[in-house]
């Protein structure tokens, strides 16, 4: 590839164009002949030659190639854009990915707590059911115990009533046998005063023996 402008000097693009392949490229602003100025940079190519006569025309797929290397840039874009939006896509997905762990982690540990939470309560009620269960057997055992005080004083007023009533049975026995014994003194006695009225009598029956017994005394 030549590159020259309008102020390059036509003999010296020819002497360079001498040395140059047949099908060099030369980026000129104006026409050799002509010096007409072009639109912008315009492709010559260098036809074939005869000796040493060197004529140059416009390459015409010269911008058939710029826009095919236009839309190979524009492609190579395209394609770094797509790679550009796939990378930030999958940014955005690991970044999701890493969302939905860290929504996941503290969803489990929400359940952690959760559980421990409902552990502790269950724990505090297993505790509350030991106190109450130890409240009703010590209720019981105070009521055993009253029970058994209860039987005992029943027990005692029963003894002390037995024993009350034993007593009267030997205070009436002795009673009983106090008057079975006044009785038998007293028919002992009323004998006894019938013997001697009995005697009385046999003596006041003798009365010869009464009479000598005066008489003796």
């Amino acid at each position: 590839m030549v590159r020259a402008d309008h102020r390059a000097a036509a003999q010296t693009l020819r002497t360079a164009l001498l040395h140059a392949p047949s099908e060099t490229l030369v980026m000129y602003s104006k026409c050799f002949e002509c010096e007409r100025m072009m639109e912008g940079p315009v492709c010559w190519q260098r036809a074939p030659v005869d000796g040493n006569q060197i004529t140059l025309r416009p390459f015409e797929d010269c911008r058939i190639s710029r826009n095919t290397l236009q839309l190979t840039c524009l492609f190579i874009l395209f394609i770094i854009s797509i790679l550009f939006i796939i990378s930030i896509l999958f940014i955005l997905f690991i970044l999701f990915i890493l969302f939905i762990i860290f929504i996941i982690s503290i969803l489990f540990i929400i359940s952690i707590l959760f559980i421990l939470l409902i552990l502790f309560i269950l724990f505090i009620l297993f505790i509350i059911s030991i106190l109450f269960i130890l409240f009703i057997i010590s209720i019981l055992f105070i009521l055993l115990i009253l029970f058994i005080l209860f039987i005992i004083s029943i027990l005692f007023i029963l003894f002390i009533i037995s024993i009350l009533f034993i007593l009267l049975i030997l205070f009436s026995l002795f009673i009983l046998f106090s008057l079975f014994t006044l009785f038998i003194i007293s028919i002992l006695f009323i004998l006894f005063i019938l013997f001697i009225l009995f005697i009385v009598h046999i003596k006041e029956q003798l009365p010869y023996h009464t009479a000598l017994e005066e008489d003796q005394r």
